[in-house]
């Protein structure tokens, strides 16, 4: 609390209030998220477009790590938007040249259902990218601390949808991985001036 955030990747989230359940958008590095992220749109995909964040191993500055923020799955301008998306994500890959080490999915663990326009986007994405990304896939749940930092119902819609690919993609311990970042939400939100109680306060602390 007493000193300044690091982040690596523009972030930014709503964050409501417990007494009048007022909404505040909370943000860090807005100078790339005005250009690339919209959150006045609820259903819609948060990143509009593709875009690569690129960083030198602190163990040896010959290495570079690119990350690729995408448009997400689901959109709720409809199945349209979303063939949209993916064409899009598509075309970055193959105008930039990028080889893929990894693609990471992000889901949430209590998810009660994975509904069919998320495997026929998920199918479609792997139709395009070609069977060998298989081996490349992780699997990251966001907000597990609820969970306990584990799939929660997400695991087994999720090992079901992963069935129909014949064993070609398989969920395991080795590439999945449960994180929360509350702790990080409430540090960039006392930045944006937003007050806590007592009791918040030691909510985050604990």
């Amino acid at each position: 609390e007493q000193g300044q955030p690091q982040v690596l990747i523009p972030v930014s989230f709503i964050i409501t209030s417990a007494f009048h359940f007022q909404e505040q958008v909370i943000t860090f590095d807005t100078q790339h998220l005005e250009r690339n992220e919209n959150f006045n749109d609820r259903g819609q995909s948060v990143t509009q477009q593709c875009r690569s964040y690129t960083f030198t191993l602190p163990h040896n500055n010959t290495i570079q790590v690119s990350i690729i923020d995408t448009p997400g799955f689901g959109d709720t301008r409809g199945i349209d938007q979303d063939q949209i998306n993916i064409q899009h994500i598509t075309q970055y890959i193959h105008e930039h040249h990028i080889k893929l080490d990894a693609v990471c999915f992000l889901l949430k663990p209590n998810e009660s259902r994975l509904n069919i326009l998320f495997r026929t986007c998920f199918m479609q994405l792997f139709s395009i990218i070609g069977e060998d990304v298989y081996e490349k896939l992780i699997f990251c749940f966001t907000n597990s601390r609820s969970t306990f930092y584990a799939p929660g119902n997400t695991g087994p819609l999720l090992r079901q949808m992963l069935g129909t690919l014949e064993g070609k993609v398989k969920m395991e311990k080795k590439n999945t991985f449960c994180f929360d970042n509350e702790a990080f939400r409430y540090l960039v939100a006392r930045l944006n001036g937003v007050i806590f109680s007592d009791e918040e306060h030691e909510e985050y602390v604990n």
